[in-house]
Order: C-alpha cells, then sequence, then structure tokens
C-alpha cells in the first residue's frame, strides 16, 4: 500500500534524518502535496512492462492479528483463523515465477501479522529461491519486533522494507485506536532502531499512520522524525476499505491506482480485486483451481491496466483511496 512512498525516499539521497520538516504548517497543506505526490508518481507507475505480470504479488498467509485498529475490518472479519496450505502458497509463487518479469516486492499480508505465522521464514526463503530479484515488504504492528525477529528479519537477504503500523505517538491514542501496548512497540522500535544504526543498513522502515485530518498527523511525523531518526515517517488519509469503515474526505481520488498493477490472494486461496478488498468480494480468481497469472489477466482486472480508468469498475469508480 505504501509501495509508492517507500519509492520515493528510496531515491532520496541522503540520510533520512537529513530531511527537513518542511511546511507541514496544516494536515490540508500536507495532504494536498501528498495528493500532487501520488499523482505524479501514478504517472511513471502504470508501467505497461508488468500488463501480463504484477508489480507487486501479495499473499495473506493466515488471518490472525493481536490488533483491534477502528480503521481496519479484521476486528470483525468472519475470515478470522483462515490459513492458506504451504502447497497453494508455494503453487502461486510457481505460477508467477514462470513469467519472464518478476515482481518488485513479495508482500506476505493483508489484515493479518504476518510473524504469528509460524512458516514465515520458510516462505521468505521460499520466495529467495523462486523469486530471486524480487524483495521482501514486511508488514507489521510493531508487537512481533522482538530480539529475536528482529536479527532474523534483518538478515533475511531478500528483505525491501519493514512498515511499522505505528498510528500514533500518544499511548492513549495508540491504545484507542489499535488495542496494543505503546510501551512494547517503543521498545521494540527503540531496538530495531539501534540494530539498523549499529549495522548501517539501507531498506527502509516506515512508521505509518492513518491520518484524521487533525493536527495529529503532522505532530506524528515530527515526533517519529524526532525520536527515530533513520526511520521514514508517513501518514496516509484513511479511506473506508470498500464500505467496511469510515473515511476522511481529502477530494476525488484519481483516475489510476497502482492496486491493478498488484495481484493479491486472501488465506482462503480467493483473489482480491485490490488490498483494500479484505474479504475478495471482488475478486475473479481462486488459486486452487487457476493459474496465478491467468487470474491476474482475467479480462477485467485487463481492461483496467490497459485503459488506466477507475470508471471501469464499479468498485473502483466508488474507491476514495489513493494507494
Amino acid at each position: 500500500m505504501l509501495d509508492w512512498i517507500t519509492r520515493k525516499k528510496k531515491r532520496r539521497q541522503g540520510s533520512p534524518a537529513s530531511v527537513p520538516i518542511k511546511a507541514e504548517s496544516s494536515p490540508q497543506a500536507f495532504y494536498e502535496e501528498q495528493r500532487r505526490g501520488y499523482e505524479a508518481y501514478l504517472a511513471t507507475y502504470m508501467d505497461d512492462r508488468f500488463m501480463r505480470s504484477p508489480r507487486v504479488l501479495s499473499i495473506e498467509t493466515y488471518v490472525k492479528c493481536n490488533a483491534t485498529c477502528e480503521f481496519c475490518p479484521y476486528p470483525t472479519s468472519d475470515r478470522i483463523g483462515q490459513k492458506l496450505d504451504t502447497g497453494i502458497i508455494h503453487k502461486i509463487i510457481d505460477d508467477i515465477a514462470s513469467s519472464d518479469v518478476h515482481p518488485e516486492f513479495f508482500i506476505p499480508s493483508r489484515i493479518n501479522e504476518p510473524m504469528f505465522d509460524h512458516r514465515m521464514y520458510a516462505i521468505f526463503e521460499y520466495v529467495a529461491t523462486k523469486l530471486p530479484r524480487t524483495p521482501i515488504g514486511h508488514f507489521t504492528n510493531g508487537t512481533t519486533l522482538s530480539k529475536g525477529h528482529i536479527e532474523r528479519l534483518c538478515s533475511t537477504p531478500n528483505l525491501g522494507f519493514i512498515n511499522v503500523s505505528l498510528n500514533s505517538h500518544d499511548p492513549a491514542e495508540h491504545q484507542r485506536l489499535m488495542g496494543l501496548s505503546f510501551e512494547l512497540v517503543i521498545k521494540n522500535l527503540k531496538a530495531l532502531h539501534h540494530v539498523y544504526e549499529a549495522r548501517n543498513f539501507k531498506f527502509p522502515v516506515n512508521l505509518t499512520r492513518v491520518g484524521d485530518g487533525t493536527t495529529r498527523d503532522t505532530d506524528f511525523l515530527r515526533w517519529c522524525r524526532s525520536v527515530f531518526p533513520l526511520f521514514h515517517p508517513t501518514c496516509r488519509p484513511r479511506f473506508d476499505w470498500l464500505g467496511k469503515t469510515h473515511s476522511m474526505d481529502v477530494g476525488r481520488a484519481p483516475p489510476g491506482c497502482t492496486q491493478w498493477f498488484a495481484l493479491n490472494f486472501l488465506a482462503n486461496g480467493r483473489e482480491a480485486l485490490c488490498c483494500i478488498d479484505d474479504d475478495g468480494r471482488f475478486g475473479t480468481g481462486d488459486a486452487h483451481h487457476q493459474n496465478a497469472l491467468d487470474v491476474y489477466n482475467h479480462p477485467i482486472r485487463l481492461a483496467l491496466r490497459e485503459k488506466k480508468l477507475r470508471s471501469l469498475h464499479p468498485a473502483c469508480a466508488a474507491c476514495d483511496a489513493s494507494i
């Protein structure tokens, strides 16, 4: 979801610590600048090289999370506990590996905390074998970033970035939003920051917030830059998960979308239209009996990539997310 921000940061020269806190005088100005950046990024991201093979491959392997985020459909999902068979995970990866064009990222998450799946490092190794040029994008709420996981994760040779859904620098708000221990998450982040600095790692670590349009959004960015200067704070406007939650109004979404160039599978094997189609109701395929490339090249999906217009699909037309 944050791929465009991750790439933007990777291209930036110099240490992230030197990035100035510029005119974030108001959330409105911040989001207007962010929207312009996203629209400019879309123009280059929707690349015809990935017309027939996904730019991002995402597989949700196990629907289990310890957070109760108010902006996420997980707490009320009827899919909690679903686990995708290892053979199907391998089949999806094998299908994609058969293409001459490999994904730029593999992301093993959707509405889950990936490290609750004890197969995760074995999956990373399988991806490295089958898709050796494809980095891993690791999403987490920070609670599973124990010393052991930090060591093993940071030693993963194909690690592309770590994305920590932090969401607030205020303990009370963090508890209200996510239902997690703020103290544990900050302890883990400090340990990760120490290792990151000591070993001079270069992969991006993003600290993200689902924004609410208030000054808490820009306060979060300033706080993160102060406390974790080597990490990249980001804040994205809240979207409604295709009607599952509530969103904030940041104007009409651009006509294009990065998600048309991603392939997302849920833990039940169903394909999801995009990363916020949390139950796959808008998907068209199933990994159990279809080749993943055939799913990606379904006529509806292909038309979206060719025409680059949200109006071609009712879910896309109604979507307010810029992801």
